[in-house]
């Protein structure tokens, strides 16, 4: 068998790509461990926010549910995004709709926080139909 310096050169340099391969491995298997406890840590408080677990706030818990209630417009925007165009025939008119309605509902939001004891009751209403209209502009976009 005659050895090339190529053959020296590659032979030298293997135990190098193996560590290196070894290290990335190591890496990718450590970002995907981080991304699966993000996206449970994203799930959990997802899970905690919807309208029936939050309806029963009180004005004691008047920014936790407008917190809320912003994540939740927040999470239907995201999943607005990964919609299809075709989905929709009219979907410029629909996603107009859900705009108007999102931006409603951050001002009830801004509401919702400013609120007093006395206000609290009505300004939550307002904030649930806000929120209604959002979902169904949202549920028209992506039945």
């Amino acid at each position: 068998m005659k050895i090339t310096p190529s053959f020296l050169l590659i032979a030298a340099l293997s135990p190098t790509t193996l560590l290196f391969s070894a290290c990335f491995q190591k890496d990718s298997a450590e970002s995907v461990v981080q991304e699966t406890k993000e996206v449970a840590a994203e799930a959990k408080q997802i899970a905690a926010d919807s309208w029936e677990q939050i309806k029963g706030y009180t004005f004691e818990q008047r920014d936790e549910f407008a917190a809320s209630m912003d994540r939740m417009g927040t999470a239907l925007e995201a999943k607005l995004e990964k919609v299809p165009a075709a989905t929709a025939p009219a979907r410029e008119a629909t996603v107009t709709e859900f705009k108007a309605a999102r931006a409603a509902l951050k001002v009830q939001l801004a509401a919702a926080r400013t609120s007093t004891s006395e206000t609290w009751a009505h300004t939550k209403a307002e904030t649930a139909a806000a929120w209604q209209r959002v979902q169904t502009a949202f549920n028209q976009i992506a039945p």
